[in-house]
């Protein structure tokens, strides 16, 4: 906990379509808590799909400093897990989520002024997603991270950071405990268009599965 006292959480979503054990196994790792811990994170709650017995099996066989809370899937989605992150003056600082690369869920987390870092799932990997990253990383708007320790050789994970890197940067970059960003941001363009884009692929997708 901060020496003020006040809560910070870090959010983790893999989403509700596909697994991605990779970026559980980078969270729930000591060494990535230890940097949560060290910069000043006292919760950790992560939505984790199927992975949800796993998830409690590895965070009950190690001790940690983080409080956890775990969860499948919330039907009526993620916002309040989002919030949770957004700094409240006097009861929590700002903190981060960390999420998959689904368009859906980073635009709903930038709409609510979360600060971001955006995983691409390696498994699922298309140029869309990692052009989506790029471009807001560059815009500012999220980190771009990746879950393995050792730099990918793929071309659109060239840009992102190990895990907790990505972590030390994201929260150095946030300019106060009372910053939150909007959106969209000024002038956007591209950038919209790209989110655009990909929420319209996810949809589609999604309805092909059902």
């Amino acid at each position: 906990m901060a020496s003020d006292g006040l809560d910070r959480e870090l959010f983790v979503t893999i989403g509700a379509t596909a697994a991605f054990d990779e970026l559980l196994s980078a969270v729930l790792d000591p060494d990535f808590q230890n940097v949560a811990t060290e910069l000043n994170f006292t919760k950790m709650r992560i939505q984790c799909g199927k992975s949800l017995e796993k998830c409690k099996s590895i965070i009950s066989a190690q001790p940690s400093k983080l409080d956890f809370n775990v969860f499948d899937f919330r039907p009526q989605g993620l916002n309040n897990e989002m919030r949770a992150t957004t700094a409240l003056p006097g009861k929590r600082h700002a903190g981060v989520v960390i999420t998959h690369a689904g368009a859906g869920t980073v635009l709903d987390a930038m709409r609510l002024g979360c600060h971001i870092i955006v995983v691409p799932n390696e498994s699922l990997l298309d140029n869309h997603q990692g052009e989506m990253a790029d471009e807001l990383q560059k815009q500012g708007y999220v980190t771009k991270g990746r879950t393995s320790s050792v730099q990918s050789t793929l071309a659109a994970l060239g840009s992102a950071l190990s895990l907790s890197q990505a972590l030390r940067r994201c929260v150095a970059q946030i300019p106060s405990q009372s910053a939150n960003y909007t959106w969209p941001p000024p002038g956007a363009g591209n950038v919209t268009e790209i989110v655009d884009e990909m929420v319209l692929r996810e949809e589609a997708m999604h309805r092909r599965l059902d």
